[in-house]
């Protein structure tokens, strides 16, 4: 890390924990097909990528779940349950993060939707006096809002060019095979959280 001058951070799975089964679990109360089926991550349905890309509205997104999966449920339970899988903000990772970014550049990548982003918003605000996301990097970029997500290369790479940045002097921090692949094919160091690996534990 030595040679590192930026940091390119995931948020679910690196920063804020998650569970996807919680949001399938919830789902699968409101609808008769599993909703692994929907939303596993390799298959899931075009909807789940519309509203990560910002394809869709929050409203069209409920609406097509309700014609595809003939839920009828209001607007608050089908948003309980999209942000089911959302848990908490570790005070630990969060201390790490605003240290990190008083010593190199740090910036926040990740493939979310506005629902979501409200609720983690929220969440972080409520438990940190008012923390947003924005406070904690130089510049965040979120899928929805640049319709674009990983691992699509164009995305890395337009972090790369809007801030100037030396993928050689540049890691990644992904908890998602692909991601990590993605972020390769445009030379940024990477490093792949999994359950033997945390941000927690590595030498910054």
């Amino acid at each position: 890390m030595k040679n590192i001058d930026n940091i390119i951070f995931d948020l679910g799975g690196v920063i804020m924990n998650l569970d996807f089964h919680k949001t399938i679990s919830s789902f699968n109360e409101l609808m008769e097909i599993d909703f692994f089926e929907v939303f596993n991550g390799k298959q899931q349905q075009p909807v789940i990528d519309a509203i990560e890309t910002g394809q869709v509205t929050p409203e069209e997104f409920r609406a097509e779940l309700r014609k595809l999966f003939n839920i009828t449920a209001d607007d608050a339970t089908i948003d309980a349950a999209w942000n089911a899988m959302l848990l908490d903000f570790p005070k630990e990772k969060i201390e790490l993060v605003k240290t990190l970014k008083e010593r190199k550049r740090t910036f926040l990548l990740s493939n979310t939707n506005a629902i979501h982003l409200i609720e983690a918003g929220k969440r972080l605000s409520e438990n940190y006096n008012g923390l947003t996301l924005e406070d904690m990097f130089e510049k965040t970029y979120y899928s929805h809002i640049v319709k674009d997500r990983k691992p699509n290369t164009s995305i890395y790479q337009l972090i790369i060019d809007e801030n100037q940045l030396d993928p050689e002097r540049t890691v990644f921090i992904d908890d998602n095979f692909d991601n990590i692949e993605g972020a390769k094919k445009t030379g940024l160091k990477t490093i792949h959280i999994t359950g033997n690996v945390d941000i927690l534990n590595l030498e910054f």
